[in-house]
């Protein structure tokens, strides 16, 4: 991961591959904290962000530690200017 540029597209892909290598490590916590933020990163790029959500609740703790992270997350809004020609109806 030390590869990763900070650049919007490259953040992104930093947080895929800590997802995966979380996944493929077993390390639960540090994967639905990736998924985590992947939906919120989703939701502010306009991205779809509902197989992360979908990953998100499948990764919280049942003891519901995490109840309140995954709250926070599903809450979180789209960010209105991802979408700015839909929400002005531009040549439509």
């Amino acid at each position: 991961m030390a590869s990763c540029l900070p650049a919007l597209g490259d953040c992104y892909r930093c947080l895929e591959q800590a997802y995966d290598v979380a996944q493929a490590r077993g390390v639960r916590p540090l994967a639905f904290e990736a998924a985590a933020l992947l939906v919120l990163r989703s939701k502010e790029l306009g991205l779809s962000y509902a197989p992360w959500l979908e990953r998100v609740r499948a990764l919280a703790a049942a003891d519901g530690s995490s109840a309140l992270v995954l709250a926070i997350v599903d809450a979180a809004p789209v960010d209105p200017l991802t979408d700015r020609e839909a929400s002005l109806n531009v040549g439509g």
